[in-house]
């Protein structure tokens, strides 16, 4: 069985779920593709493509069927563009655009191989086989931190310059200005 879809393969199609809300504290929503906004509770399902807002109080955290997890924290922004995945073999694809907001991943069997993505206003940032926190706020400006694991690269959507960082305990910070 493969889980997937990606925002051209699934143009006319019925909602594809993609994980559940593991956590939710009040305030946190999501607006899938072709259903009302609903609250995020605990044992909801999460559709590729789904729009997830949190209030200032509101939090989630989500879990993906590859076994990623990725907590978003209050006052943020993000749509899950992309998710592809293949139990066989473990291996797939996860592309999230964030707008906003206060992000924790710990990457799943996708991320052994190919690194979650996250699009933002300023920069795109890739993480492979490890764990990262992102915060970014409503201008842009982007805050990574590399926790644990093989890599996580920044790449700024202005100029290309990429950075590279296999260390844990390194951050990288993209200003508004550095788009």
């Amino acid at each position: 069985v493969v889980f997937c879809c990606s925002t051209t393969a699934l143009a006319a199609t019925d909602e594809v779920e993609v994980g559940v809300t593991a956590i939710s504290v009040t305030n946190a929503t999501g607006k899938p593709p072709n259903s009302p906004v609903r609250d995020l509770e605990t044992g909801l399902e999460v559709f590729f493509n789904e729009k997830i807002e949190t209030s200032l109080s509101g939090r989630a955290q989500l879990l993906f069927r590859d076994g990623t997890s990725l907590t978003v924290g209050s006052s943020s922004e993000m749509t899950i563009d992309e998710y592809v995945f293949d139990p066989d073999t473990g291996t797939g694809e996860l592309v999230i655009n964030v707008s906003k907001g206060i992000f924790r991943l710990v990457g799943g069997k996708i991320s052994k191989n190919t690194p979650v993505v996250f699009n933002t206003k300023t920069a795109t940032v890739a993480v492979r086989g490890g764990i990262a926190t992102l915060n970014v706020s409503s201008t842009g400006a982007l805050r990574a931190n590399f926790i644990y694991g093989d890599l996580m690269v920044v790449t700024t959507k202005n100029t290309g310059a990429t950075s590279t960082i296999s260390q844990a305990g390194w951050t990288l910070d993209v200003s508004a200005g550095q788009r």
